[in-house]
């Protein structure tokens, strides 16, 4: 009851949060353009600092209720992420150095004592990987929130296909019988529904890097703490198709401000590839390949393919022993 009382809480505060911070970021220069409208609006940013503060104070409080270890760590992993993203959106820690710093973010797991070094392979069942685990733990962290924050690029495109992730998280948890990471799950879901009713078409507000990186670590943590990693991973195929190819295109870990070019052009409100062959190349830029597209609808084109990806992941672990 503590985990459905925290989520209606917590979608409440984030809700107040961005309505009360909003105006007052704008006031101070905190925007960013939204490079993807033909005006190019200033968009006040860094509004992932209300989620992080409000699923901060929900999972507090029900740690005091119920003494959850689980819901404490995820929080420290996903405040440490946090931290991390306001860092970047500060300074620019740059696309070699963001990706090592974000790892960090895996200590809280990995100290708590609660993360087994069994993780759920597909069909397969749970694996034994005892010291190897430990290091690839750090790895996870840093492709997981890497991919959550360059997913971050349209109007509502991340929370929206993040939502659907969080949704197979918590039917698997469920299915396992861990009903603490399913709450923690809950809670977190409805934090960026809240968040999503303000970034998505046309957006109001920005999350920065603050709320990227923030989502990103809550999602590896309660992936770790219940074995899902695997899952994890199959649901967020159209996150790491995005990295991989934007990583792929580009030679290496890059910051926009370090390509050769963008990825899209925009033109009378419609979004379509740069032909430019020093462009990177991006999951956007693949869908408007052929025809040049309006900002909404590739959201809604990235979110099926976020279902399907969650779908087969739901599919694989119906197969799976356990």
């Amino acid at each position: 009851m503590e985990y459905i009382a925290g989520s209606i809480a917590s979608f409440l505060l984030t809700d107040l949060l961005i309505r009360s911070l909003a105006p007052r970021f704008r006031s101070k220069g905190i925007v960013g353009r939204d490079v993807h409208k033909p005006e190019m609006p200033e968009i006040p940013e860094r509004l992932g600092i209300a989620m992080l503060l409000s699923f901060s104070l929900v999972c507090i409080s029900i740690y005091f209720i119920n003494r959850s270890e689980i819901c404490l760590f995820v929080l420290l992993s996903s405040l440490l992420g946090g931290i991390i993203g306001l860092v970047d959106d500060e300074f620019d820690l740059g696309g070699k150095l963001k990706p090592v710093i974000s790892s960090s973010a895996a200590i809280p797991i990995i100290l708590s004592g609660l993360a087994v070094p069994r993780p759920l392979l597909p069909l397969i069942g749970h694996a034994r990987l005892y010291y190897i685990y430990w290091p690839l733990l750090f790895v996870f962290f840093a492709v997981i929130m890497n991919a959550v924050n360059m997913m971050d690029a349209l109007n509502g495109m991340m929370p929206s296909s993040l939502s659907v992730v969080l949704i197979g998280i918590i039917i698997q948890s469920i299915l396992i019988g861990r009903h603490d990471i399913a709450g923690i799950s809950l809670v977190l879901l409805l934090t960026l529904t809240a968040y999503l009713r303000y970034n998505r078409y046309p957006a109001k507000v920005f999350g920065g890097n603050v709320g990227s990186l923030f989502l990103g670590s809550a999602v590896a943590s309660l992936s770790a703490l219940s074995n899902l990693e695997m899952f994890t991973v199959i649901s967020m195929l159209p996150f790491f198709i995005t990295g991989f190819v934007i990583i792929s295109s580009i030679k290496g870990f890059k910051e926009k401000r370090e390509m050769g070019a963008r990825p899209t052009i925009v033109e009378n409100g419609y979004i379509r590839a740069n032909p430019d062959k020093k462009a990177p190349m991006t999951l956007i830029s693949i869908l408007t390949s052929d025809l040049p597209k309006r900002e909404d609808r590739i959201v809604k084109e990235v979110f099926v393919l976020a279902v399907i990806s969650v779908i087969l992941s739901m599919i694989t672990f119906l197969l799976t022993p356990r």
